[in-house]
């Protein structure tokens, strides 16, 4: 069980980039993320998930909490993001980041595959949501109260900005 604590930094890195991970690890950040999700390009499936593996299990991350943040339900890697990461060392991984929580069950994908039971960790890994558009706001209720491994409910600035085709605009200030 993760102990109550404030993240004040975050730090994601792709994890199809190794030399990003191990910098991650090592800086000041209090939660250290690897991203399979919007940051792996499809060819570096497998390098990603070889490497977060790799780091959970090899790397000191000193008091940092451990977060993978997998793909949303729709593309066809959730479940290998899911198995192939938890398999090798779920025991180390302290929280899911699932983007794209639309419903409740979303946030139970995880416990319906059973997949700590599977692989002989008795302990549940945590869960935070990200909660990426204003559809997705007015489930937040039942999405909140989906499951017990639920830690944070994130807001997803990216998706949310995209969804609603909007996009900051910069000025650039000449001298």
């Amino acid at each position: 069980m993760i102990p109550a604590r404030l993240e004040r930094r975050l730090l994601s890195s792709p994890a199809h980039r190794c030399h990003m991970i191990e910098k991650a690890v090592t800086s000041p950040a209090d939660a250290v993320v690897q991203d399979l999700e919007n940051a792996e390009p499809l060819e570096e499936k497998i390098t990603a998930w070889a490497n977060v593996i790799r780091a959970l299990t090899e790397l000191e991350f000193e008091g940092r909490l451990r977060e993978v943040r997998m793909n949303g339900l729709n593309p066809p890697f959730t479940y290998r993001d899911l198995i192939e990461v938890m398999a090798a060392a779920g025991g180390r991984l302290d929280l899911l980041m699932r983007p794209k929580a639309n419903v409740d069950r979303d946030v139970q994908f995880g416990k319906t595959l059973q997949v700590e039971a599977a692989h002989g960790s008795t302990q549940a890994t945590g869960v935070e949501v990200q909660i990426e558009t204003a559809a997705r706001v007015l489930n937040v209720r039942e999405i909140a109260a989906a499951s017990p491994r639920l830690k944070a409910l994130l807001s997803g600035p990216g998706e949310s900005v995209a969804a609603r085709q909007t996009h900051r605009r910069t000025r650039c200030l000449r001298r």
